[in-house]
């Protein structure tokens, strides 16, 4: 049996874990580099986050259809020129009022 413990008390500095060099920064708010090399956040403009053109805001509705709804939603939408969303969007309000 060797005398030499299985792992020294302190690792050479190359060995050493390192913390990422961006460990302090938010990865949702998006950075950019001064002229100076710093970085600085970026402000989003007011009123951009989840708005729609008339500015209502808006949410994810994950929902799963069937396959012939689908195309019942697509054709619909071709058919009068407008947006799948619209199309769901106003069949919803006309079927539960609003």
């Amino acid at each position: 049996m060797s005398t030499q413990p299985d792992r020294p008390e302190t690792l050479p500095r190359r060995n050493r874990p390192q913390p990422a060099p961006d460990e302090a920064v938010d990865p949702v708010v998006p950075t950019v580099r001064t002229s100076e090399g710093q970085p600085s956040q970026v402000q989003a403009p007011a009123g951009s986050a989840r708005t729609t053109r008339r500015g209502q805001a808006t949410v994810q509705l994950g929902v799963r259809v069937t396959e012939d709804i689908a195309d019942l939603v697509a054709a619909e939408a071709d058919r009068r020129g407008i947006s799948q969303r619209a199309v769901v969007e106003e069949a919803l309000r006309a079927h539960l009022g609003g």
